[in-house]
């Protein structure tokens, strides 16, 4: 039973040494490789794989063909944008994901972006870093007098939504499987043109630019977008325009478009009303536990065949 934990260089975490632990005390006959994607024994650990770990790799028709033993895959994600389901089912390679493990920490950091955007606390700090005790007049605004749109109606939108509700924002909705919704439902255009727009939504081929320019020409000069979610979510391209000819008035981005960006000369950088941070939002000490612990649970569980590894099957794949 040879189980591979691998991914790219700067994905590679050490803290997979506590999901080996949790695989090798559930299932004692299992082998587990931890290999980065980029090492010369990946392509033949791969081969002898029955079960993968892994959260960003390519799983596609490609990288199948090279694994010829892998029965299942257990991603160290919520989401799993980057498995092609469908030539998963063609091989009947069952897909596991982590079902919850940071709802409130990724709430708290869209809340975090939200004030720190609103607040302008980026270009505050950069004056005074200059030297220059003096901040810029912009479109701050007390909390209790703004609306936020919120899309995404899941665990973490539910958690966001009552936080933004707590300070008396003006909460809505955009999900169409919002049920028994305390706040109103609105459609993808109409929620645009509230003071913070908030994507909670799992990547799609319904959600890919979803932020488009379409959806930036309907926003505000005076209201920002945050991203903690999928980079691929939103087109960038439409958001540089966007920013450059000030029709919305900045954005807090936990994700880009591409998931190990080239940031040099990237045109988002440099923007003091642009946040960026390196897909964090997941980051607690507890949720890190929970993770590592979560994704080397489900692949023990496969193992073994415990039922409970389905309660992490992603549905269609």
């Amino acid at each position: 039973m040879k189980v591979l934990i691998s991914d790219y260089a700067n994905a590679l975490s050490p803290h997979y040494q506590l999901t080996k632990q949790v695989i090798e005390k559930i299932c004692k006959e299992a082998q587990v490789m931890i290999i980065g994607y980029e090492d010369h024994e990946f392509e033949s650990a791969l081969q002898e794989a029955e079960v993968l770990i892994t959260a960003y790799l390519p799983i596609d028709q490609k990288f199948l063909k090279k694994a010829p033993h892998l029965k299942a895959i257990s991603i160290s994600a919520s989401g799993y944008s980057n498995c092609d389901l469908q030539a998963l089912h063609e091989r009947s390679i069952t897909l596991m994901h982590i079902v919850e493990y940071c709802s409130r920490e990724v709430a708290e950091h869209a809340l975090s972006l939200m004030l720190a955007l609103n607040r302008q606390l980026k270009s505050d700090d950069t004056n005074v870093q200059k030297g220059l005790w003096q901040g810029e007049e912009g479109p701050v605004r007390t909390l209790d007098q703004a609306s936020v749109t919120i899309y995404g109606y899941g665990r973490i939108g539910q958690i966001t939504a009552s936080l933004c509700h707590a300070l008396g924002m003006k909460v809505l909705i955009v999900d169409p499987y919002a049920k028994d919704c305390p706040y109103p439902v609105v459609d993808r255009l109409a929620g645009a043109q509230s003071d913070f727009v908030i994507n909670h939504m799992p990547l799609n081929k319904h959600t890919t630019n979803y932020f488009n320019k379409e959806f930036f020409d309907q926003m505000h000069p005076d209201a920002y977008l945050i991203n903690v979610a999928r980079g691929g979510s939103v087109d960038e391209d439409a958001l540089i325009k966007a920013l450059d000819q000030h029709q919305i008035a900045g954005c807090g981005l936990d994700v880009l478009a591409d998931e190990d960006p080239e940031l040099l000369h990237h045109p988002l950088l440099e923007r003091d009303n642009v946040i960026i941070t390196p897909h964090m939002a997941y980051y607690s000490r507890n949720s890190v536990k929970r993770l590592f612990e979560y994704c080397g649970q489900s692949a023990a569980f496969y193992l073994i065949h415990d039922e409970r590894y389905k309660q992490s099957v992603v549905k269609g794949a």
